[in-house]
């Protein structure tokens, strides 16, 4: 189940750099059709939501392939015996 997440996860984190990066390629954009070029800020921007998106696309994958193998080493009826005893307590 959580391994079918990974893609789905990882597309949101790109649309989120995507909507990041859209300000940038607005501005950069207007600016070369008045004949200018972009600033180099905004080489620096575009690099740096790249690295975000990358760092956050592994770290997505990494979070999400290891919670699946945490789910399948432990058995089913532990958890459960987990989620009974969670309730007991805070239900006190």
């Amino acid at each position: 189940m959580l391994r079918t997440l990974v893609e789905p996860a990882r597309e949101v984190v790109s649309l989120i750099a995507a909507v990041l990066v859209l300000p940038e390629y607005w501005i950069s954009r207007a600016r070369r059709r008045n004949g200018g070029t972009p600033h180099h800020f905004a080489y620096i921007y575009g690099d740096g939501v790249v690295r975000l998106a990358a760092l956050g696309d592994r770290s997505v994958v990494l979070l999400l392939r290891s919670l699946a193998r945490a789910a399948v080493a432990v058995h089913p009826i532990a958890v459960a015996v987990v989620v009974v005893a969670w309730q007991v307590v805070t239900s006190v």
